[in-house]
């Protein structure tokens, strides 16, 4: 390669690596915010709810039935952690049974969620899924 090739393709290269170092700056919190889920999945033995394929269906667990609406309304699975002994009455205000799918969408499940304290996060990367984290576990 004589040398017009050669400033031509670390002109490229260098090009490539400013696109991609700007495009990491911008988008520094999401970034984060994966890797915080990446860590939190590799870290601690979680269970994934997968939406129902028929729509809802109801579950006596209150958390449960919180995780399982998030699932199904968004199309998404949800991830969290397997102690479930420390998401009691969560949705005290519901009542349990088919009567919550009524009172209970995908964002008054992300607001009750978040309001509890709990961390919820989008991951859009390797796969899309909600990422619930219990606020005690970070």
């Amino acid at each position: 390669m004589n040398r017009r090739g050669k400033r031509l393709a670390f002109t490229v290269a260098a090009a490539g690596l400013v696109v991609v170092l700007g495009l990491a700056i911008a988008h520094w919190k999401t970034i984060l915010e994966h890797v915080e889920a990446w860590r939190f999945q590799l870290t601690r033995e979680t269970v994934t709810i997968t939406p129902a394929p028929g729509g809802f269906s109801p579950i006596q667990d209150d958390l449960a039935v919180c995780l399982r609406v998030l699932a199904t309304d968004s199309g998404l699975p949800v991830i969290h952690d397997t102690a479930l002994d420390r998401f009691v009455a969560l949705v005290a205000r519901y009542p349990p049974g088919p009567a919550i799918r009524s009172c209970l969408t995908k964002d008054e499940a992300l607001r009750h969620l978040r309001s509890k304290g709990w961390r919820v996060i989008e991951q859009r990367f390797p796969r899309r899924a909600y990422v619930v984290m219990d606020p005690a576990a970070r």
